[in-house]
């Protein structure tokens, strides 16, 4: 019964695993009109990301890569992608297309 209780509580608080939070990110771009200007787009891609994302330690890798230089961001990014095994990444191919 516990254990029952235990599984109840992390399906209804959203339990989200590292690839599913990073899958959540990757896939933001994609939720948002393509159209829009690029301050809005980021605003719009933040927005979904903020509402959708649960996994602490995916947050915190967002929030400490926001600090970071722009090179160190997209290592540290590619990385956790990788990390989740996530093979394509929309939020890297927004990226990619300002560079």
């Amino acid at each position: 019964m516990r254990r029952a209780l235990v599984v109840a509580v992390l399906v209804l608080a959203g339990c989200q695993s590292f690839s599913e939070g990073m899958k959540v990110v990757c896939d933001a771009p994609t939720k948002v009109d393509p159209k829009l200007e690029p301050a809005d787009k980021a605003t719009a891609i933040a927005t979904v990301i903020q509402k959708d994302l649960t996994n602490t330690e995916v947050l915190d890798l967002i929030r400490s890569l926001g600090a970071s230089s722009p090179e160190d961001k997209d290592k540290g990014f590619a990385a956790a992608v990788k990390r989740a095994g996530i093979e394509h990444c929309p939020l890297l191919d927004e990226g990619a297309k300002r560079e």
